[in-house]
């Protein structure tokens, strides 16, 4: 899983100067101008499904765990209770079912696990779908009331199923859809108006783009065929959407499908990171909105991102969730998978701004987690400060936190409604 967020060989130099001279604006950026926390009702009128890491020495392999909260007090979590998890990816959330995937990598039983929140607001199994080895499967989407499908990035492949029945009723092949010197592979997907949409990755033997193209596969979810190949390489971007976080592909109240890209990660220079869009009505990518990372500067760092780490839309045009810029650790080349480059953001899609957060420290790659209830954003870092999740008033502007303190990293976090 690592591997495809970061490739040493292609990680470009970092200079220690650049990073030097951010020291001020990052003390800025983390000091917490509210130390007293607000005061909010305890209970969320839903479920918080959260997914923590125990990293092995490497940085690259460990232990995951899933498990449920049910209120904002403050708390220290074990995993002593909690559910073991596929490390890299744990977990996606359609509706009230939680989808828990299998290693990342492989290195753990190929079961595609669906579980309901239940009245105790605990996880209740309702099956397993057993996949092909070595699949990658990395996200769920439920195109109607009990069909889904579920993107395998290392097959190339989208695996059709009944998820009541967790039994595979078809297959959807994309490799047709490679690109030259390239391979492959289904990342996020959502349905719009009987199509699903299903951001592609063309990846190299390095999993890493070659050009920049942005690309997607439009297939009727009533017979599951591929009904349009679609393709932009005018926006300067590449990678739409990131596999392990179905946040980066969602649509707004006006019908429009919005995008991260993710480009090269900050590692091949010329390939680019930032965010694009599908129109109402529209089935091609549409060639006059962008954002482009090498192009924005970060509000209140004055500095630009690499890549969109994570992202959660909340409504009103209005994305938050964590931009990594490779300039604020100077240990990034060195150490790419504890290095603390990931910055919590609010993205404002229709002004096309990017503000840094403050208040939440810059955490390493293994604290990426984010989701929403009400005017609350809780933000999962993972620092040398602290470990745990952030809140985020969008109305007051206000940061306290860590408020759930984690044993392990706060990897993955979603909000399911009662």
């Amino acid at each position: 899983m690592i591997l495809f967020f970061y490739s040493i060989q292609y990680m470009k130099k970092h200079f220690l100067f650049s990073a030097l001279a951010l020291v001020f604006a990052l003390v800025a950026c983390e000091k917490n101008d509210n130390p007293t926390p607000p005061v909010l009702t305890n209970h969320l009128n839903g479920t918080l499904v959260l997914a923590t890491t125990v990293l092995n020495p490497n940085g690259i392999s460990g232990a995951c765990y899933v498990q449920t909260l049910t209120d904002t007090a403050a708390v220290t979590l074990e995993n002593t209770h909690a559910l073991p998890a596929g490390f890299g990816n744990p977990f996606t959330v359609q509706g009230k079912n939680v989808y828990i995937f299998p290693d990342y990598m492989g290195e753990s039983r190929a079961a595609l696990q669906r579980y309901a929140v239940d009245a105790n607001h605990q996880l209740s199994k309702q099956g397993e779908l057993m996949l092909p080895a070595g699949a990658a499967a990395s996200q769920v989407v439920e195109v109607n009331d009990h069909i889904a499908y579920v993107s395998c990035q290392n097959l190339g492949k989208v695996l059709v199923f009944d998820f009541k029945q967790m039994r595979q009723t078809g297959e959807i092949d994309l490799n047709s859809l490679s690109g030259a010197g390239v391979r492959v592979g289904p990342s996020c997907m959502i349905v719009r108006d009987g199509k699903v949409f299903i951001a592609l990755s063309q990846f190299n033997a390095q999993w890493m783009p070659v050009k920049n193209s942005i690309e997607f596969a439009v297939v009727d979810a009533q017979t599951n065929r591929i009904e349009k190949h679609i393709k932009n390489e005018t926006l300067g971007m590449a990678f739409p959407s990131r596999p392990i976080d179905s946040g980066t592909l969602f649509m707004d109240e006006k019908g429009d499908i919005y995008f991260a890209c993710i480009g090269s990660f900050g590692l091949v220079p010329g390939l680019y990171s930032g965010f694009a869009r599908i129109k109402k009505g529209e089935t091609d990518i549409d060639p006059t909105y962008s954002i482009r990372l090498d192009q924005t500067n970060i509000e209140g760092l004055n500095i630009k991102g690499d890549y969109v780490a994570s992202l959660e839309y909340a409504g009103n045009g209005m994305a938050y969730g964590h931009v990594a810029s490779n300039t604020l650790d100077p240990s990034a080349t060195a150490n790419p998978y504890s290095a603390k480059t990931s910055v919590a953001v609010a993205v404002d899609l229709y002004h096309k701004t990017i503000t840094a957060i403050k208040g939440i420290p810059v955490s390493s790659p293994h604290g990426l987690a984010v989701t929403h209830y009400n005017d609350i954003i809780i933000f999962g870092c993972s620092s040398d400060e602290a470990t745990g999740f952030y809140y985020y008033n969008t109305k007051t502007k206000r940061t306290w936190g860590p408020v759930i303190k984690t044993t392990g990293n706060p990897m993955s976090i979603e909000y399911i409604k009662d």
